[in-house]
């Protein structure tokens, strides 16, 4: 019988000298189970693979495995995470130093599958560094964002993970960008268009390839959210002054919602009213606090979460009605829930460390509450986690390099002291876990060097090098950095 499969598998090979009827002849001459039990095998051939990995995984091996992969790979930098309704995660990974390219995996660290193509580099196509991509939802396709010889104009890249893509907008004298899906349309997406002279909001309709202009004004502006036929959006007056405002597609009529004030990021509730973070009803010494705001009576904004802190991101998952923000907590992030009555939604407590960047674009989640988001430490290299609402247990996505660095003996607080007139300093302190409190441990101070700035602790390589040498590190934040107030 093996003798029989291997003959037609021979004569398979040299298809131009037999034809269709020849093989269902010699096909037919094959015992049974081999055409009729294919389900069979394959089913058993997924189990088989299923306990492999099952064993593979919960070896101890496994962990030492995948590190030394890394390392091998140059693997650097794992960031900008999404997640669709499958579960599937998305994700944009670094390998020996070269320019990011786009990855995807059925769950936490399992094998990566490439998306964007290995030559894009040599073409001169970078992805887009601030918003590289969007998801569907679905996961059926994502929308990548591609400068062309760094230009920045970011044209629109259409991707399956099947492999095949194609440009849907490329031009190098116009910027698209601004991505946001229809839930009731997949064939239709939103996007701004800025030629660098006037902007415009955008339809384009895959299927037939067409871009239509549904709506222009003078001036900055930006989209936030769209949310059945409707778009909220940001006016720019200056850098620290904005206004709220809402075009209707249906009618083609904009309405203002708020006065002059900050706005940085909005989002549409199920029942169409809008969440936005704003200074709207903060003092001159607040920070901007999560409003909501019913469009039907603008500028009527009622606070629903005061944080207290500066928040350098925020997320709203409409379908859960839960809010997330990143609160910055004296330099390092803390993650804080909320849901539309204003009570408290539990979420994991992070390591002394810092999502990575600043902006929503740093934590996104699927319809069903699973949050992905890209976090560095001192002691872990860029990378991207996962949780669900209503479990605290964080899963790390994929392995970065620590290039032969051991931190397993790193300890990192926050510690404070008072200055000379009273006011509480802030400092980040990291030192072996080790160190002997007796003064002879090799120490450096390194003060942030301005008011506009804060020292974070995120990861770095010249520092994570010196606690590799057992040197102890401490950052002050003195007065003047951002969210302490003036010097």
């Amino acid at each position: 019988m093996v003798l029989t499969v291997i003959s037609v598998f021979l004569i398979c090979f040299d298809v131009q000298a037999q034809s269709s009827e020849r093989v269902e002849e010699l096909l037919e001459g094959i015992d049974s189970w081999v055409t009729t039990d294919t389900t069979r095998i394959l089913a058993y051939i997924d189990s088989a693979n299923a306990v492999t990995k099952e064993a593979l995984v919960a070896s101890q091996y496994w962990e030492p495995t995948t590190r030394d992969l890394s390392f091998l790979l140059g693997i650097d930098y794992v960031g900008s995470p999404q997640i669709d309704n499958t579960g599937r995660i998305y994700f944009t990974m670094r390998i020996t130093g070269e320019s990011e390219a786009l990855f995807y995996m059925d769950e936490s660290m399992a094998w990566p599958h490439q998306i964007t193509p290995n030559n894009w580099t040599e073409e001169g196509f970078t992805l887009n560094s601030y918003s590289p991509y969007s998801v569907h939802p679905s996961g059926d396709y994502i929308l990548v964002s591609v400068n062309k010889f760094g230009d920045e104009m970011h044209d629109i890249w259409r991707f399956s993970r099947d492999g095949r893509f194609r440009p849907l907008l490329e031009s190098r004298a116009v910027r698209y960008t601004g991505v946001m899906f229809d839930e009731n349309n997949p064939d239709q997406f939103f996007l701004y268009i800025d030629n660098r002279q006037e902007m415009h909001f955008g339809r384009y309709t895959i299927s037939t390839g067409k871009l239509d202009t549904i709506y222009s004004e003078a001036g900055a502006y930006y989209p936030a959210d769209y949310y059945k036929g409707k778009i909220v959006f940001v006016r720019w007056i200056s850098f620290s002054e904005g206004q709220l405002a809402l075009f209707d597609l249906g009618n083609g009529k904009v309405t203002d919602l708020s006065d002059t004030s900050l706005f940085w990021a909005a989002s549409f509730t199920d029942d169409g009213k809008i969440l936005a973070l704003t200074s709207e009803k903060s003092k001159e010494d607040e920070f901007m606090k999560i409003c909501i705001l019913d469009p039907a009576k603008p500028k009527k904004f009622e606070v629903l979460y005061d944080p207290k802190k500066e928040t350098d991101g925020f997320l709203f998952i409409r379908k859960k009605r839960v809010g997330i923000v990143s609160l910055n907590n004296d330099g390092y992030s803390e993650l804080v829930g909320f849901d539309l009555s204003g009570n408290s939604v539990t979420l994991p407590k992070l390591d002394i460390g810092v999502l990575g960047g600043v902006g929503a674009g740093d934590m996104s989640a699927n319809d069903l509450g699973d949050i992905v988001f890209s976090f560095s430490s001192p002691k872990t290299p860029p990378t991207a986690f996962k949780f669900s609402l209503g479990d605290t247990t964080v899963h790390q996505i994929g392995k970065v390099a620590t290039f032969g660095f051991d931190f397993s003996n790193i300890d990192v607080e926050v510690v404070r002291y008072k200055s000379d007139d009273g006011t509480e300093i802030p400092a980040l302190l990291y030192k072996p876990a080790s160190a002997k409190k007796d003064g002879t441990n090799p120490a450096i101070v390194n003060y942030h060097g301005g008011p506009p700035s804060q020292s974070r602790p995120h990861f770095q390589r010249n520092i994570a090098f010196a606690l590799s040498k057992g040197f102890v590190m401490m950052f002050p934040n003195v007065r003047g950095s951002t969210g302490y107030g003036p010097a």
